[in-house]
Formats: structure tokens, C-alpha cells, sequence
């Protein structure tokens, strides 16, 4: 199934309501977006400078936390927003624009399709997720109607040289993440303006990672999910590489850490639909894919961990 069309003509990838059914259950992203956002608001009140009136959000997932909250809080603002990848703001733009109706029927042509799986039917099968998205997709409304907000659906790094920001916030898109990147983000600020970059942390050396999504059990289904798909004739990369380093550039890092309550089990067949998003793979065998991957854990009862890091470059 290439696309789910719902009935105000909106049209979604069977992706876009994996990834959503993710951000559902695990809370990751809005945890550390709104935790390492409420730091940044604190060293800018504490440095004495004015607010930001420009400022572009990078989005890990392009849900609309980020911006919703540096609307509320740093009010006048100018916001722009746009992901390292199109998926992240095709999906913002749908939120800003269903109704009720296009989301319950997105959902439920998803429940239809992953029915066959028993995880994946577990999670979308869960009372809480589709009032979530409606109400996830009111705020959006509400806050495009308000806020001056504008979504773009081009690489930041080809920002125009002209284009000039006070903040640039830049949220977990860790593998698409560069310095060659902070170099070009950081030249788009304006003077005494900020470039705030939220990354998975790095564990210390000799240290076991604290991340769940590093942990053994996540490895280990990563490792039978590309297994199978390529006994299926894939050829699969997971998009591991190393982290990206910003201490010679920071003029601030912070650690955030925190804990996630959803079920391990959840989260880790949440890791193994961002494994797979970018993979040039059916529906149907990414689908097979991942409950058979999924179904070597199925008591799985570990805390669910993240670390991540926060940094923050000054203007050049």
C-alpha cells in the first residue's frame, strides 16, 4: 500500500502512522524537546539578552512540540521549521491540517493493515492513541491560526546566505546531523544569536551505553530485523555512525536524562520502525520484518532510559 488517503483528500505513507504510533507510546522526543527547550529559555533569560525574534526549529520528527512551545513562551517570535528529511515535515503538515475524521480513518485503515501482526496490532489498538493525534492535530491548528509559523520542506543547509536567525534549534536528527552542518546553521545566525543542537548523548568511555535504544536487547532485534529482511533481497543500512562532537564548538553542554514509562517491549518495536523508515522496503515485509524481530522479546522488563545532550553555540 503506497499511500492511505483519508476522507478530506489527505494522503499519509503507512510511515508516517508508524512513526506517529511511536511518538505515541515512548514520549522520548517530547520529553527531551521540551526539557532541553525550557534549559535554553533559562540561559537566555540568565545572559540578559533580549528575546529571540527569528527562529528556525530543525526537527528530529516534526510533531509541532518545539514550536508550540517557543510560541507560547518567547510570544512575537518569527518561527520557521524544517527537517533534514521530508517525512518529518510532510507528517507536520498533516497534522496542522486534519480533521478528526482523517485521523480516525488513517488509524483504522492502519489497524486494518497491521492486523495480521500481534505487536503492531498491540500498539495500535490502544484506546489512547487516536484522541492523542486529534488533540496533538487541535493545538497544531490552533497555534498556525495564531503564531506566525511557516513550514518548509527544503534542507536547512540550504538555507539561503541572506536568511538570518536569533535561535536555531536543532532536535535528534542525530544521523543526519554534521559539524560540516553546524558550521553552515551557525552561519545563519545573527550576531549574538544561538545555535541550540539536542543530540543522543555519547556514553563515557569504558562505559556501558545508559541509552535503552543502545542497549543489548535493541541491538539484537536490529540485528534479526536486517537478518530477515535480507534473507527477503534487501539490502539494509541502519544508519549507524558515530555521534556528532560539538565540544570545540559549545559554549555550554548539559546533560538531560530521564526515564520513560511506556512498556520496554513498546519502545523497542518503536526503535525497530525508526530503524526502517528510510529503507527502500515494502509495506508488507517491513511489516513482517518487525513483529518477527519484535516477537523474540515479548517480556521484555528492563527501565527504559535516554540520555541526551545539550549544546549550545554561540554566534560566531
Amino acid at each position: 500500500m503506497r499511500y492511505i488517503e483519508t476522507p478530506s483528500g489527505l494522503r499519509l505513507r503507512p510511515n508516517h502512522l508508524l512513526l506517529m504510533m511511536y511518538r505515541y507510546v515512548s514520549g522520548v522526543y517530547e520529553i527531551g524537546d521540551l526539557s532541553a527547550l525550557n534549559y535554553t529559555k533559562g540561559f537566555l533569560d540568565g545572559s540578559g539578552g533580549r528575546d529571540p525574534r527569528t527562529v528556525l526549529t530543525v526537527s528530529g520528527h516534526g510533531i509541532g512540540e518545539p514550536e508550540m512551545w517557543i510560541a507560547e513562551r518567547i510570544p512575537g517570535c518569527e518561527i520557521e521549521t524544517m527537517s533534514f528529511r521530508l517525512l518529518d515535515t510532510q507528517l507536520l503538515q498533516f497534522l496542522r491540517s486534519a480533521t478528526r475524521e482523517d485521523i480516525e480513518a488513517a488509524f483504522d485503515r492502519l489497524s486494518r493493515m497491521v492486523a495480521p501482526f500481534a505487536e503492531l496490532s498491540r500498539l495500535a489498538a490502544d484506546p489512547g492513541l487516536v484522541p492523542y493525534w486529534v488533540e496533538q492535530s487541535e493545538i497544531l491548528e490552533r497555534g498556525f491560526d495564531r503564531w506566525r509559523l511557516t513550514v518548509y520542506s527544503d534542507s536547512p543547509l540550504r538555507i539561503p546566505a541572506a536568511r538570518r536567525y536569533d535561535l536555531i534549534y536543532v532536535s535528534q536528527g542525530s544521523y543526519w546531523f554534521s559539524l560540516e552542518a553546524a558550521e553552515v546553521l551557525r552561519r545563519r545566525l545573527n550576531p549574538g544569536g544561538l545555535l541550540v543542537v539536542l543530540m543522543p548523548a555519547r556514553p563515557p568511555e569504558g562505559e556501558p551505553a545508559p541509552r535503552f535504544a543502545d542497549s543489548e536487547p535493541v541491538a539484537e532485534a536490529k540485528r534479526v530485523l536486517r537478518s530477515v529482511l535480507e534473507s527477503r533481497g534487501y539490502t539494509v543500512d541502519f544508519h549507524t555512525k558515530p555521534l556528532v562532537d560539538l565540544q570545540a564548538m559549545a559554549a555550554r553542554r548539559e546533560r538531560i536524562a530521564f526515564s520513560v514509562l511506556a512498556p520496554a517491549s513498546a519502545v523497542l518495536l518503536g526503535e525497530l520502525i525508526l530503524a526502517s523508515l528510510n529503507e527502500h522496503i515494502s509495506d508488507v515485509d517491513r511489516l513482517e520484518a518487525m513483529e518477527e524481530a519484535a516477537r523474540r522479546f515479548p517480556d521484555l522488563e528492563v527501565p527504559v532510559h535516554e540520555e541526551l545532550e545539550l549544546s549550545i553555540v554561540e554566534a560566531e
